[in-house]
């Protein structure tokens, strides 16, 4: 039951994230969902039990996640080969606004539907059914809020968009609600161990994005409003297939949805409160590039990140062993045991990542090269840099597991707001003196920001408890 949630909330993480602090809160969120999930027990689905169960699971979930990180990874590369620079600076600007919708989704109603579903006084099928509705409801305002932005821009511009970008907002404007739907049907796929749906539901709209994207290059249409166009198509097929499949059963009851709501909302208000901070943050940064500097520094940036990225991935896949391990180790053996967990992972991280900075610093330019255009190979060093956030994302990531074992993910809100305002501030500052590079050194000054506020914050609170203390001596279920 640990490892499949912790698997399927990091899995979650990993496909958006641009910024220390959505990944330290995550990584927090998901181990406490595992708590609190755990001393519910299961309804319907059962969790592997098994060595054998549990590694085939945590392989599938591995799979999943991996299939995600690859369509994003691929794209890139594929929009920067075939479409562009200019391709490459509209999509990363509308992907990054896109992304804000996504991560909202995930705290409103994916996070949730995790923690709630194996309630036993809960009936599964009518709050799944609930849970399609908030998301229907969601992907509705979603639309409008797209169409919105794209007649403003298509008239007045008033944010310097590059050309096209009217265009592109309105293409998500109907392509988002499909991308937002597959995003939570993998969600509830995974929270009921259904990992091999969730495969396919990651692994067919790879192929077919893909397929669609060369498609539309051989017919000489690419551009960044296809690529979303082509998102959208690939995220609709397999849910169709999911829905006529009946993958999961369930029932729309409009009272009992209206109460579910209650309950989802009271539990997410802080999550999502706590992530328009950083969220808010990352969408920025591509645009502060855009201002600053020229129209395509969005698009190098974004290229850059993609890269650095490897990094977070493996954090991400790493972190899925250490995560259920720190919780079990408090639960049943008190702090000291935590500690020794935590400090095995940093030291983990610290001399994994420390390499990985290493091989961007050396082969960065070339690695951007062989990935993208001879274009992007003057950007090496800022993959370096942003190696280097990487890395102190690692230990954020390991003081967030640390508060979530000890039941108080809340620690974290201080230091997103902080790590925002310190990248923004440092963005603005430096950006125009040193390019690109100053953006990278501005999400580093606020990692490093965020990771001595959660690592003092986790400090402070383990000095509250006794050896040998379950989670409920300080606070209990957050």
């Amino acid at each position: 039951m640990n490892a499949s949630h912790s698997t399927l909330s990091q899995a979650r993480s990993a496909r958006v994230s641009l910024n220390g602090s959505d990944v330290l809160s995550d990584a927090s969120q998901s181990v406490s969902s595992t708590s609190r999930a755990g001393h519910h027990g299961e309804a319907a689905d059962d969790p592997p039990q098994t060595i054998r169960q549990k590694l085939t699971q945590g392989f599938l979930a591995l799979v999943d996640q991996g299939f995600v990180s690859l369509n994003t990874f691929l794209t890139l590369i594929l929009v920067a080969k075939l479409g562009g620079q200019s391709a490459v600076n509209l999509y990363v600007l509308a992907w990054s606004i896109l992304n804000v919708a996504r991560v909202l989704q995930e705290r409103m109603i994916g996070a949730p539907y995790v923690v709630f579903a194996h309630q036993d006084a809960r009936d599964q099928q009518s709050f799944l059914g609930s849970s399609l509705i908030q998301q229907a409801i969601f992907s509705s305002a979603t639309l409008v809020l797209f169409g919105l932005l794209s007649a403003v821009t298509a008239r007045t511009n008033w944010l310097a968009m590059p050309d096209g970008m009217a265009v592109c907002l309105a293409t998500i404007a109907i392509a988002g609600p499909m991308i937002l739907l597959r995003d939570h049907l993998r969600v509830i796929c995974c929270a009921h161990f259904k990992y091999p749906t969730a495969v396919f539901l990651s692994g067919s709209a790879l192929l077919i994005q893909l397929a669609l994207i060369v498609g539309v290059f051989l017919l000489d249409w690419l551009n960044a409003p296809f690529v979303f166009a082509a998102m959208g198509v690939a995220s609709l097929l397999p849910a169709i297939v999911w829905f006529a499949m009946r993958s999961q059963p369930f029932r729309l009851e409009r009272q009992q949805a209206t109460a579910d709501w209650k309950t989802t909302f009271q539990y997410s208000r802080w999550l999502v409160a706590a992530r328009v901070f950083p969220t808010v943050a990352s969408c920025l940064l591509p645009f502060i590039a855009l201002w600053m500097i020229d129209a395509d520094a969005s698009g190098a940036f974004g290229s850059c990140m993609t890269l650095a990225n490897v990094s977070l991935i493996f954090v991400y896949g790493a972190n899925n062993f250490f995560q259920p391990r720190a919780v079990k180790a408090f639960n049943q053996q008190g702090k000291k045991a935590l500690c020794a967990i935590l400090l095995e992972s940093a030291l983990f991280f610290g001399v994994v990542l420390s390499v990985l900075c290493g091989v961007y610093f050396l082969l960065g330019g070339q690695l951007l090269t062989i990935m993208l255009t001879e274009e992007f190979s003057e950007f090496g060093h800022v993959v370096g840099i942003l190696g280097i956030y990487a890395l102190i994302v690692s230990f954020s990531i390991v003081a967030g597991n640390g508060m979530a074992a000890l039941g108080q993910p809340q620690g974290l809100f201080a230091g997103e707001v902080a790590f925002s305002i310190v990248t923004i501030v440092l963005a603005v500052l430096l950006c125009g003196s040193m390019g690109i590079a100053g953006v990278a050194w501005a999400l580093v000054g606020g990692g490093c920001v965020a990771t001595v506020i959660a690592v003092a914050f986790f400090v402070s609170l383990l000095r509250q408890v006794p050896n040998a203390t379950p989670l409920e001596t300080i606070g209990g279920e957050a």
